[in-house]
């Protein structure tokens, strides 16, 4: 018994819990979730996740919409009698859990960890209708960081790490003493790997442009760092690791002979061939000072006719400034590092998958998907008086990847259809 066992099968048991903590009159949060029957919920809504288009360090989260039933008022305002609502502070901020999966034939739920997502209705984006349906929109719970200039936090010395700056963030203190943020994250969850540079926070201007959020990503990206909040409300500032090594799930299609893991592609998948992200000039600001100090160029040395990437497909320039690097060795890795990942071509693919809810960002992928058209060349040499001759048959494909490797760039999932999407680029 296993989750793969639940998706190989042509029908499944699926399951979906809706879950709210709502504020109450005294600020704090109920102590236990409160599950929503699931009679209310008309539509769950999507759970998508991605890593930004060309940073490997940011980590982006959609927000939720999920539509509810309200024939009996269940979700009218807390002023309401009747209300889930009524006697608590308010809907604005409550805060979301949604967890879904298989059931396999003996009852046992798979994933073990279900939950695929964690967040805060905005009330100021959430709509009641005439049919007595209300939208409630929830952003991912990352999105608390984005409620407070990172100016705001107090105690940013001359000389902090990276990590020490993020735990200012962690221990910011309102005007009554309340740590706001860990009334979200609990203190036992921010994972801060140890950092050695050091910032200068207390006279850069660029903090009065910048978010909690904004200023913990500049950081991880400094530092080659990653930042990501996990499906167990747990906050990550740490190393990037490399892809896996081993592969994480094997995705089948169309003339896929492995049938191991069950066929798992549907009929969408698109495949690029990725010649519109190539980059191979790499222009990094890393220091707030306008001098020609202050960038580092990473580019070929080229001719004409020679093999690197710069004759084959022009110059192609990506850029960006953060001068929160701390040194010109910190600009020149990771203008190494995007120079590598992207001054080839690497296949792009997307695809609609059975629902396949433990594949996260970054894992190892295989897939298989083979479209083919027979084709038939006729005769060869004609017709003679011992026969004919002829080539016979051979295949053409439109799609051939043939058990080929990617990792994940972007997930999705609906879970009105138990559909994932998948979004992957060659390893």
């Amino acid at each position: 018994m296993s989750i793969l066992s639940c998706i190989k099968r042509p029908s499944a048991r699926v399951f979906r819990r809706l879950y709210f903590k709502r504020l109450q009159q005294n600020g704090d949060y109920e102590t236990d979730w409160q599950e929503i029957p699931g009679r209310y919920v008309k539509s769950w809504g999507n759970v998508q996740y991605s890593l930004e288009d060309i940073k490997p360090n940011h980590f982006k989260y959609s927000s939720n919409e999920m539509s509810l039933l309200n024939n009996d008022g269940y979700f009218s305002r807390e002023t309401q009698a009747q209300s889930f609502f009524y006697g608590f502070l308010g809907i604005h901020k409550t805060l979301v859990k949604i967890d879904a999966g298989y059931i396999d034939t003996d009852g046992t739920e798979y994933p073990t960890s279900p939950t695929l997502f964690m967040g805060v209705i905005d009330v100021k984006n959430s709509k009641y209708s005439s049919d007595n349906i209300v939208k409630f929109k929830a952003d991912h719970i990352s999105k608390i960081f984005d409620d407070l200039p990172a100016d705001q936090i107090p105690g940013m010395g001359t000389t902090q790490t990276a990590h020490t700056i993020v735990g200012r963030i962690r221990d910011y203190v309102d005007g009554n003493g309340t740590e706001i943020f860990q009334k979200y994250i609990t203190s036992g969850a921010w994972n801060l790997t140890a950092t050695t540079a050091y910032y200068n926070p207390a006279t850069s201007t660029s903090l009065q442009n910048e978010t909690c959020w904004g200023l913990m990503k500049k950081l991880a990206e400094a530092e080659n760092y990653v930042l990501y909040v996990d499906n167990t409300m747990s906050l990550w500032f740490k190393e990037r690791s490399n892809i896996p090594a081993s592969i994480t799930f094997h995705f089948s299609g169309v003339g896929d002979a492995n049938k191991a893991w069950g066929h798992t592609i549907m009929k969408s998948i698109n495949v690029d061939d990725g010649y519109d992200r190539i980059y191979n000039r790499i222009k990094v600001k890393w220091d707030k000072d306008e001098t020609t100090s202050s960038y580092y160029i990473y580019n070929e040395n080229w001719t004409w006719g020679d093999s690197s990437s710069s004759y084959r497909f022009g110059v192609s320039e990506y850029s960006y400034e953060n001068t929160f690097i701390s040194s010109l060795t910190t600009a020149q890795n990771i203008a190494t590092s995007i120079f590598n990942e992207f001054s080839e071509p690497k296949t792009l693919v997307t695809f609609d998958s059975k629902f396949v809810p433990q594949v996260e960002l970054l894992d190892l992928i295989s897939l298989t998907y083979r479209s083919h058209v027979p084709i038939d060349t006729g005769s060869l040499w004609g017709k003679f008086n011992w026969g004919s001759g002829t080539w016979g048959k051979y295949k053409s494909y439109n799609i051939n990847i043939n058990n080929d490797e990617f990792y994940v760039t972007e997930v999705r999932h609906n879970l009105d259809k138990f559909v994932s999407t998948f979004k992957a680029r060659a390893s």
